[in-house]
């Protein structure tokens, strides 16, 4: 919920300093939560998503490289780890980790919407993606 809260403040540019503060609640918690359960990689990528969004890209490229091989199994996990990529500026993991996410089943309409991805949408390599592994309709 902190991290919902915090991109909401972070698209309105006069609370940008809420967006930091709930980023770091959330953080706080999410914490807490993998104190619990070290190995959940749900969780260990959300606090990378939150790291990046929060402008620590450092400790955002550091996180992400710490859960590397577990990230792999999981589609969520490799499309999370690709935004934080992508916020923080380096498209080429982006595109690497976002186009693995969805050749292992991550739904294309989720990268569709993403705010956060709408650069990342005009890249080339994602619609040459999109035209070799779309699926025709059935209606």
């Amino acid at each position: 919920a902190w991290a919902n809260l915090a991109d909401g403040y972070r698209f309105i540019p006069a609370r940008k300093a809420e967006s930091l503060q709930a980023y770091t609640r959330g953080l706080q918690l999410i914490d807490e939560q993998i104190a619990l359960a070290p190995a959940d990689i749900d969780l260990l990528t959300r606090r990378v998503v939150m790291l990046a969004k929060r402008g620590d890209c450092d400790a955002a490229r550091a996180a992400a490289a710490a859960v590397e091989v577990k990230v792999a199994s999981s589609p969520a996990a490799l499309y999370r780890v690709g935004v934080a990529h992508e916020v923080c500026g380096r498209r080429e993991d982006a595109v690497v980790k976002i186009l693995a996410a969805l050749e292992r089943g991550y739904p294309a309409d989720e990268v569709a919407r993403d705010p956060e991805l709408v650069k990342f949408r005009e890249d080339l390599r994602y619609h040459r993606y999109l035209s070799t592994n779309s699926r025709p309709s059935r209606e």
